[in-house]
């Protein structure tokens, strides 16, 4: 009988230990938002800009210092560094902008900025955020946005963790009445064509309003460029690359009436070489000592069969 009390006092204590962990008090994870702020830098507000939200990666730990990304960005690179310096920043988040439209990826969320230039995402969770706008084109004017990160919580230069985060898109506003030619460039970074993987030309396309009105080859012959002129001022003209070469990303960069194509080399994998030791001598040796053990060995087995009859 006391057994079996002691055996109940054993698990009654289980339970009210159990009981007693679940109720402790849990610190609550924080929640922030991301406001997005679009003007022009006269500070005329800019009204329906689709804002598109991508969450790339999340922390390690509360430190911040590392990072993991998130499943449909694992195959692309990006480290705490490059979120630090501002040269690196910007061919990163070039790079991420076409490793999403490559592999189609969807955005977390999607927003449009209100009559007061603003989009806000309520409920977000630590980690590093990416954000890409659409290009608005209207009768006076054409704005087009970079992309960029964006840090949740954002640390000031106290040290003070941030969890309402606000910031302002770098915009580019192209007035119609400066358009009357456009330029293209093509930049290749691909260590001077060293894999050989370079095409001998590529197509690139002249739109207007968004569709397309020519085609135009770029390559040595030409400099890798083309300039269009006398183009109507009352169109929104703009160049797009028709197809990326295999091999290559490609991220477009427009300054006033220039438009720059980068297409940028990575290979498909890390290739590994054999090592040769140069040792060859070394192995003709080892074939020919197992050369003759065999034949040793045979004439042993006849010789014993031999002695044997």
């Amino acid at each position: 009988m006391k057994k079996q009390n002691s055996m109940h006092i054993k698990l009654l204590t289980v339970v009210l230990m159990f009981l007693t962990a679940f109720s402790l008090p849990v610190k609550a994870a924080h929640k922030g938002s991301i406001t997005i702020v679009n003007k022009t830098y006269e500070g005329k507000l800019l009204e329906n800009i689709d804002v598109q939200l991508y969450k790339i990666a999340y922390f390690t730990d509360d430190s911040r210092r590392e990072i993991v990304m998130e499943d449909a960005f694992k195959d692309f690179e990006l480290t705490i560094d490059k979120l630090v310096y501002s040269d690196a920043l910007e061919d990163s988040a070039s790079l991420c902008k076409s490793f999403i439209a490559e592999n189609s990826i969807q955005p977390l969320d999607v927003k449009a900025t209100d009559e007061n230039g603003k989009a806000v995402f309520s409920d977000v969770s630590d980690g590093i955020y990416f954000v890409m706008q659409n290009q608005i084109n209207s009768h006076e004017y054409t704005v087009t946005s970079v992309p960029f990160y964006i840090q949740v919580p954002f640390e000031d230069k106290d040290g003070n963790s941030n969890y309402q985060v606000t910031t302002y898109p770098k915009n580019e506003v192209l007035y119609h009445k400066e358009m009357d030619e456009l330029s293209v460039v093509k930049i290749w970074k691909d260590d001077n064509n060293k894999d050989k993987m370079r095409p001998d030309y590529i197509e690139v396309g002249l739109y207007g309003n968004g569709q397309l009105k020519e085609t135009v080859e770029l390559s040595n012959l030409n400099n890798w460029s083309y300039t269009w002129t006398d183009l109507s001022k009352d169109v929104v003209w703009n160049v797009e690359e028709i197809k990326v070469p295999d091999n290559y990303l490609m991220t477009s960069e427009r300054n006033g009436n220039q438009i720059t194509i980068t297409n940028e080399f990575h290979s498909d994998g890390d290739s590994y070489d054999i090592a040769d030791t140069g040792d060859k001598m070394r192995i003709g040796f080892y074939v020919m000592l197992f050369a003759v053990s065999g034949v040793l060995l045979l004439i042993y087995v006849k010789c014993f069969r031999k002695k044997s009859n």
